[in-house]
């Protein structure tokens, strides 16, 4: 089994809390525990430029680094810095109302975990979310697999507990990004357009 290091520490504090729970039970429910948690926090934040061509209104969005999927629009900005309305019915796919004059727009996104791709052992996600959010990833993976009846870790207790602390830092990593991590601040400012000169 490969080796990633900032992955094999969540493992490890969930398989301390889940006696006799297999390696691939575990890797499985972490993929899960992941999307759930990118999609409820909406941490995974990424600008993507996307160069719109005249007659066109789709377009097919893709990451920076890694492999992910883009699942909700924060924000579609013309090479002005002028938001435009756009929607996204499908993971990474932008439909836009009405067509829009060619240039570089940046397209503002959430994003969660991929498919693993071939035969990738652990799912993909930045370093610095297993960094800040490790424990309550691991915490995550517990609750889940805790709730598995006839299992020799199966608890509704510790499944009801660890799924509260789970939900509890996503909410906090929620707001954290709405605040773009500001302690005490407000991540808002005027608009270009409104800003005095």
């Amino acid at each position: 089994m490969a080796t990633d290091s900032y992955v094999d520490r969540i493992l490890d504090s969930a398989r301390s809390r889940l006696p006799g729970a297999l390696d691939n039970q575990v890797l499985f429910e972490l993929a899960d525990v992941l999307n759930d948690f990118f999609r409820t926090s909406t941490c995974w934040r990424e600008s993507i430029v996307v160069n719109f061509i005249a007659g066109v209104t789709d377009y097919e969005l893709f990451t920076d680094d890694m492999p992910a999927r883009v699942v909700s629009l924060l924000q579609v900005l013309n090479p002005d810095g002028i938001p435009v309305w756009a929607t996204m019915i499908s993971p990474n796919m932008l439909s836009l109302a009405v067509e829009a004059t060619p240039g570089a727009y940046t397209i503002n996104t959430i994003l969660t975990v991929a498919n693993k791709i071939n035969n990738e052992t652990y799912p993909r996600f930045p370093q610095w979310v297993a960094d800040t959010y490790g424990d309550a990833i691991a915490d995550g993976v517990v609750g889940r697999m805790a709730a598995m009846p006839a299992k020799p870790y199966s608890s509704p207790n510790h499944a009801a507990f660890y799924t509260k602390k789970f939900k509890q830092a996503a909410a906090m990593a929620r707001a954290s990004a709405n605040r773009q991590n500001l302690v005490g601040g407000q991540a808002w400012q005027y608009p270009r357009f409104a800003a005095q000169k």
